[in-house]
């Protein structure tokens, strides 16, 4: 060890008074699914295990995509909710399009289909059905069409891009206890089935990259402080002399959330990260440091 400070560390907080959740859901998380109207037949699928969400229509049918996240309990006296679904989109749509997200108005199940192979699972929804063997009350999902979120406009051709709805009236509503936390839906403003008249959306299920996965933001007011994280290296102890050697790098760590991880530094530069307690990593040390 040397006499050098530690590595400085900054740390966003949520303004004093203020409360925020940050939540996106993988595989087994929330629920999130789509439904497909398929003009040939009367189609039983379910897509709840697929890697995508599509919202709009083609030639062949229509679109409607269903998420859920699981809020955490917020105080029902909170104030000045603020909301964002955040959503990735891909490169799909050849016509404009725009989009807006609405509160789901019957709970509904997930299932475990894919598109390929498609199949009638039966244990989650469709375009008819909300669970396997119970109808929805309309095709294409019971929503509150009175309640929207902000407008999403998605431009013909537009390549991947983070889009955000604004749910805060939904969301507020959720808190209160106005309306259960029954899901989101997400459907095109314009269903006229023509080729290429919808877009893909990442789903909770998304592999390649986990971090595009459909995201809930929420910040409220409660009345909290915010009070930051603390780190204090336990070993080497101060002073002590470390060289040509291995040596373990320890700290204690402690939030009023969760501690994902634990970062070391020497010299400014990193040395190794710890994932989980005990928070310590092995660095191999050198003359001088």
């Amino acid at each position: 060890a040397n006499s050098s400070k530690s590595n400085e560390v900054k740390v966003t907080m949520p303004a004093d008074g203020q409360s925020s959740v940050s939540l996106q859901p993988g595989p087994g998380q929330g629920k999130a699914t789509f439904m497909y109207l398929f003009n040939g037949f009367v189609n039983c699928a379910n897509y709840g295990a697929d890697q995508n969400l599509l919202a709009g229509a083609d030639s062949s049918g229509l679109y409607r995509s269903l998420l859920q996240f699981n809020l955490p309990q917020i105080p029902s006296t909170a104030s000045n909710v603020s909301a964002k679904l955040n959503v990735l989109h891909f490169l799909e749509n050849t016509v404009n399009m725009t989009l807006h997200a609405y509160p789901v108005t019957s709970s509904w199940e997930e299932g475990t289909g894919v598109t390929s192979p498609a199949a009638c699972t039966g244990n989650g929804a469709t375009w008819y059905e909300r669970t396997g063997g119970v109808m929805w009350n309309s095709q294409g999902g019971d929503f509150d069409s009175s309640t929207a979120s902000s407008q999403v406009s998605i431009p013909a051709l537009e390549t991947e891009k983070w889009e955000t709805f604004d749910v805060s009236s939904i969301v507020s509503r959720w808190v209160s206890g106005q309306a259960p936390n029954l899901g989101l839906l997400i459907k095109s403003d314009n269903e006229a089935q023509v080729n290429y008249n919808f877009t893909v959306l990442a789903s909770n299920d998304y592999s390649p990259a986990p971090g595009v996965r459909p995201q809930l933001q929420v910040t409220y007011t409660d009345g909290s402080h915010a009070i930051p994280p603390t780190v204090a290296v336990s070993a080497p102890a101060p002073g002590a002399m470390v060289s040509g050697s291995t040596v373990t790098l320890s700290a204690a760590a402690s939030s009023p959330g969760a501690v994902s991880k634990v970062q070391f530094f020497v010299d400014g530069s990193l040395v190794g990260t710890a994932g989980q307690a005990p928070w310590q990593v092995t660095w191999i040390a050198s003359a001088g440091t």
